[in-house]
């Protein structure tokens, strides 16, 4: 899971958190395609989801050198929306 990671910058949406802790402090899985916590369907945020959407967010997500460096994020996993 992720600890922390703080973003900013241009085109990333300011202000607002992504992700949750339970009361024992144990990482809630987030919807990925809402960036909410959902405990039943949601998916434990990982590191290689945030550097899949920071290959997004670069616009090198498909290039041949990301390619050599498969993260193994499923599709349906991707951080919708993370940036902005």
């Amino acid at each position: 899971s992720i600890g922390s990671a703080l973003f900013l910058g241009r085109g990333i949406k300011g202000n607002r958190v992504v992700g949750a802790t339970d009361e024992k402090q144990f990482a809630v899985p987030v919807d990925p395609k809402t960036l909410g916590p959902n405990k039943e369907k949601g998916i434990r945020m990982r590191p290689e989801h945030i550097h899949q959407a920071l290959r997004e967010l670069a616009g090198i997500a498909d290039h041949p050198q990301s390619k050599k460096f498969p993260l193994g994020v499923a599709d349906a996993d991707r951080l919708r929306g993370l940036w902005g």
